[in-house]
């Protein structure tokens, strides 16, 4: 039997580092949304030790409201929800970006799979399920 060299990732790691970052916002989408159902994020960029987001809906968040999304955050997290990423038919992909108004990821998207000539794409963090709301499975 061979020996196996193991290298675990963490947040110090450029790649482990921006899956954190991708988890968090994905966990802040999905909080936002349960809690408010009618508003959403956009995220600009990064900025140092943070990520610039504009959320929109139809009023301004209070500080109470912010503490709601933040329960909500870690409800999920010690409830330990499994997140599974999903293939997804490339019509399908588009009529989700539609209704986010995700039109640039919509444009990118499609210009990946014209290049590619393929039916059926990998999706990024949007496209995550969490396994006890079923409003995120397809």
């Amino acid at each position: 039997m061979e020996d196996i060299k193991i290298n675990f990732i963490n947040t110090d790691d450029l790649i482990g580092n921006k899956m954190y970052k991708a988890g968090l916002k994905f966990l802040f989408l999905v909080a936002l949304t349960e809690v408010f159902p009618t508003f959403d994020i956009r995220y600009e960029h990064s900025v140092p030790r943070g990520m610039l987001g504009v959320i929109t809906g139809d009023k301004i968040l209070t500080q109470e409201d912010i503490s709601k999304i933040k329960g909500k955050m870690c409800e999920i997290i010690n409830n330990n929800d499994k997140i599974t990423k999903l293939n997804v038919a490339f019509k399908d992909a588009i009529k989700f970006l539609k209704d986010k108004n995700e039109y640039e990821k919509l444009e990118k998207g499609i210009i990946v799979v014209q290049k590619l000539k393929i039916e059926t794409i990998k999706v990024v963090y949007q496209w995550v399920m969490i396994n006890h709301k079923e409003k995120y499975k397809n």
